[in-house]
């Protein structure tokens, strides 16, 4: 044997004979190579059992040691990434070798870095080897695969586009350089616009948008606005003063790059939403523990200390600051103001509950599980501040107490079928905290399910996907458990496997045998390779003309699961857009912001996949702004005067505010008491604005009330006579009928019925300034039966004038009872009664003295008479 052996011997007596049993280890003649392949080669002398097998094992500091292979043969493959000591041992004698250090080359920590940013022609990138290297490594450099003549050093510029590697060769090791650099020549990156701040302010106020460029070497810079150059816009942030389509060009050498429009909106402020803290609220409802305070934030202008916020409750200040806790229940809103702009977010109704909403209860493997089997629950909360303040957690089946729960995140098993849900208290006893409802299915030997849960289609832009890769169901990955894909209804060959590679578009499905008890069957799922669908989504809170407007694009139906070739779902950040209005090119993100009505449609690629949505018609809605009535100012008399004010929109909400922040109408109409401002908050379709500003002012104006109308009509009809008035309201009239009117609203319409002919005057008119004029009259003829001679024959009405009673009589029976009825002046009826033979009497002793109508009503004829109640 050579010199460089180390041969270890051991005596083994056996049947008094002596055996010599050798294991010897080549000792490697150099450092080996790091994490590079090499095999230990040992000899061995003596007589060794066919089935002794030879273990190489790694001791460290603490003598502890680690197998790292075994063999029959007179070596083991190692990949040694540092040094140690190691021996050979045999597996049934447990003969060793001497033990000996194998040498290993340090980590090499190779790693190289560079800029990503692509550069026009005439730049190069940089590329550095920045870690790992020692003296004497001798550096390749290559691009495309092809070395780089004379490219020896840890730097290298690079000029051209392509694939650039690394490297090293440090003795009779070849190490490669961590990191591939795709370098890119020939263009630059253009920039990405954004605000802090949010893009619709005042007038008077600005937008600070703030361009993200490429990182390279002379970069300048170029602000447009509506694509015109803005003379001395030449830094990579702007201060947007004016409505608009801001852009930033960037230009490098021959190269320029311009960037996607950004939107600014200068003359008006965006509405919000409350956001609500620490339980969620829903459809514009809080429901709420009673003295539980609920923490309201506003969801915009957060980052904008130039904006102030108050907050209305039922339209009335009861706060200022961007959050505040409340526990009254009422409609709240948040104001915005900055300048002379305003906004009212979206109405928030807060109410008390015993019992609020807040957890999901689900399972880790669908609600329907085998017979004999268990369905595993586990509960999310909505808000950590709920999960760490809550507590005696109860689990109930079919609204019936199951068990506790001692801690919120126990995985909770079932083994029954029911409806489960969990309930606890928040903060106090009596706060109750729930999850929604579960229903669990444990029956039966076949359970039907979704490979993805309400998901009927997968689509990819690739030529295969991998499809269940996810799959959770109660016991499927167990040894014995057996797996059948069909496509079309057709087993697919070699299956049996949870995961499918689909490589054809088709209807796939899978039934897995858990075990002879239990079975899953899916229900089918089609596939479509190199597909892709796509549709343009408007805003859920509508469509304005005053505020800018985001498109945003939906990849696939909501049954539809868009995904990759490794079936992950297929991010929006995969996808290359382009935006249209009519047939102009717009931004190439997924969303566009808009501020004009027209068509839009989205242009999208991704792999093999290109397609264009339908377009899309955009509407923006403008609201009516005007009140009523049209006059910019009016007056109320000091001591008591009030007037309406009206919008002239019909629109879904309204909030009326004054500048006082005390007036809480949320009707189409106020009565304004009071002097100062009023407008109102006006909202339909997710869209809101403020109408224009209605000026209340005390003067010290007479009233006046002028009478209008008159008209023919049948006797008993009903005829409108219309009052207009002037000063202000409210206002108290007399008529010339004995009647006194109050009125708040100019015009007033007057219902008159009137039995005879009639001439109606106002006689006095008075408001709170005092007593006024009253102007014009009004005529009403009437008519019996359309003839004033149809008269009653032998009917007599007396005595009359008369104190105390009258007396109608008749000359001779009739056929049929006359009607006789009692009006007075105004056509109220006071009396009615029946002429039984041929008198009937009226006693008219309670009446006030004054005009009344009898009428008589006999087969088709009709008479009237007016009589005189007289005191005596």
């Amino acid at each position: 044997m050579r010199n460089f052996l180390i041969i270890l011997s051991a005596l083994v007596f056996t049947n008094t004979q002596l055996y010599s049993q050798n294991i010897s280890i080549e000792r490697p003649g150099s450092p080996l190579c790091n994490g590079q392949k090499t095999y230990i080669h040992f000899d061995t002398t003596g007589v060794f059992d066919a089935s002794e097998e030879f273990i190489l094992f790694s001791l460290n500091f603490s003598g502890e040691r680690t197998e790292i292979g075994r063999t029959q043969l007179d070596s083991i493959a190692v990949t040694a990434t540092f040094s140690s000591d190691i021996f050979v041992q045999s597996s049934v004698t447990a003969i060793s070798s001497d033990t000996i250090n194998l040498s290993v080359d340090s980590f090499t920590g190779l790693f190289m870095t560079y800029a990503i940013e692509p550069v026009c022609e005439g730049y190069s990138n940089t590329l550095e080897i920045y870690t790992g290297l020692v003296a004497g490594d001798d550096i390749t450099w290559r691009k495309d695969n092809q070395v780089i003549a004379n490219a020896k050093e840890n730097i290298y510029l690079a000029k051209e586009s392509g694939t650039y590697t690394a490297k090293v060769q440090r003795g009779k090791c070849t190490y490669e350089v961590g990191g591939t650099a795709k370098i890119e020549i020939g263009r630059i990156r253009k920039a990405n616009l954004s605000s802090t701040y949010a893009a619709e302010v005042c007038d008077g106020y600005s937008v600070n948008i703030n361009g993200d460029v490429p990182n390279i070497d002379n970069l300048s810079f170029q602000w447009l606005y509506e694509g015109l150059p803005i003379v001395g816009a030449t830094t990579k942030n702007y201060a947007a003063k004016e409505t608009g389509n801001y852009q930033l060009s960037t230009t490098q050498g021959s190269c320029t790059s311009v960037s996607d429009n950004f939107k600014v909106r200068v003359g008006g402020l965006r509405a919000g939403s409350i956001v609500t803290q620490p339980i969620a609220a829903e459809n514009g409802v809080l429901s709420v523990c009673h003295d539980l305070n609920a923490n309201l934030s506003i969801s915009n202008y957060l980052q904008n200390n130039d904006v102030s916020v108050s907050w209305l409750k039922d339209g009335i200040k009861v706060a200022s600051g961007k959050s505040i806790f409340v526990k009254t229940p009422g409609e709240y809103r948040y104001r915005l103001e900055q300048g002379s702009c305003e906004v009212l977010s979206m109405p928030l109704k807060i109410q008390n509950t015993a019992k609020m909403r807040a957890f999901d209860l689900l399972t880790f493997s669908g609600s329907n599980t085998c017979e004999g089997q268990t369905a595993s629950l586990y509960v999310k909360s909505r808000n950590s501040t709920i999960s760490q303040s809550s507590f005696n957690f109860k689990l109930y089946k079919d609204n019936e107490l199951l068990n506790t729960v001692p801690f919120l995140l126990d995985v909770l098993s079932i083994s029954e079928s029911g409806n489960y849900h969990l309930e606890g208290s928040f903060g106090v006893e009596t706060c109750i905290v729930s999850s929604d409802t579960l229903t669990v299915n444990i029956s039966g030997d076949t359970i039907p399910f979704d490979i993805y849960p309400n998901i009927s289609e997968i689509k990819t832009c690739s030529d295969s996907t991998l499809i269940a890769n996810n799959l959770n169901l109660t016991g499927i990955d167990g040894p014995t458990v057996i797996y059948t894909w069909k496509k079309d209804g057709q087993v697919i060959g070699n299956s049996n496997q949870k995961a499918l590679l689909v490589k054809s578009s088709g209807n796939y499905s899978l039934t897995v045998e858990v075990d002879g008890a239990c079975t899953y069957q899916s229900n089918p799922l089609k596939v479509s390779l190199n597909s892709l669908d796509a549709k343009v989504i408007t805003p859920e809170n509508g469509l304005c003309a005053e505020n800018l407007n985001i498109l945003n694009v939906q990849i696939g139906e909501n049954d539809v699961r868009t995904q990759n070739a490794y079936g992950n779902l297929l991010f929006s950040s995969d996808i290359s857009y382009q935006w249209f209005f009519d047939q102009t090119a717009l931004g190439t993100k997924a969303t566009q912001t808009i501020n004009k009505s027209g068509n839009y449609k989205l242009s999208l690629k991704h792999q093999s996949c290109e397609i264009e949505t339908a377009p899309v018609s955009i509407q923006l809605l403008q609201i009516n702004k005007r009140l009523l009535p049209l006059a910019d100012t009016l007056s109320i008399c000091p001591n008591g005067g009030v007037t309406y004010i009206s919008a002239a929109a019909i629109v879904d909400s309204y909030q009326w505010v004054n500048d006082s922040l005390n007036a809480s109408s949320n009707a189409f109409e106020i009565l304004a008491d009071k002097v100062g401002s009023y407008k109102v908050w006006l909202e339909k379709d997710g869209c809101g604005t403020f109408s224009d500003i209605k000026t209340i002012k005390a003067t010290n104006e007479i009233p006046t009330a002028t009478l209008s109308g008159g008209e023919t009509i049948q006797i008993g009809k009903t005829s409108q006579l219309e009052i207009n008035f002037t000063g202000s309201a409210p206002w108290t009239l007399s008529t010339s009928v004995g009647e006194n009117i109050n009125v708040n609203k100019s015009p007033y319409f007057w219902e008159v019925t009137p039995l005879e002919t009639t001439v109606y005057d106002l006689t006095t008119v008075t408001n709170p300034c005092g007593l006024g004029q009253t102007f014009g009259n009004a005529t009403i003829t009437v008519l019996v039966l359309g003839n004033e001679e149809n008269k009653m024959e032998g009917l007599l009405v007396y005595p009359n004038p008369s104190k105390d009673h009258v007396r109608i009589e008749l000359n001779q029976k009739p056929k049929q009872q006359p009607v006789v009825n009692l009006f007075n002046m105004k056509g109220e009826l006071l009396k009615t009664g029946l002429i039984a033979d041929k008198t009937l009497d009226i006693d008219i002793s309670h009446l006030n003295e004054g005009n009344y109508l009898i009428r008589v009503v006999s087969e088709n004829q009709v008479m009237t008479r007016k009589i005189i109640k007289r005191g005596f």
